[in-house]
């Protein structure tokens, strides 16, 4: 149990930095209205109660390789949700760019 706790906290440490990090990236991000900002930390809130869930099994001792694989699977998705929307931002930003030296 120690070992698991240790290693749920080594990928907290791991994984937390980088979704905080991504989330403030789109609240800071001037192409998105204040309603797909409100849509997509929907989506973000929804993984973090996911996310108490799971630690709330882990506790329990419920299969924790499992639980554990769970957990980083559930980090995997909000950085790959984030990542996507960052990468349409950006490609729409070229786009617009673009569009401009159109000869």
């Amino acid at each position: 149990t120690h070992y698991v706790s240790k290693e749920l906290q080594d990928i907290d440490m791991h994984y937390k930095g980088l979704v905080t990090y991504q989330v403030q990236l789109v609240q800071n991000n001037n192409q998105l209205t204040a309603a797909d900002k409100e849509e997509f930390l929907s989506f973000m809130v929804e993984l973090d109660a996911e996310y108490e869930q799971l630690k709330l099994e882990m506790q329990n001792n419920l299969d924790n390789e499992q639980v554990l694989a769970a957990i980083v699977s559930n980090y995997r998705k909000r950085i790959e949700l984030i990542e996507n929307l960052l990468q349409q931002l950006n490609e729409s930003k070229i786009k617009e760019d673009d569009y401009g030296y159109t000869l």
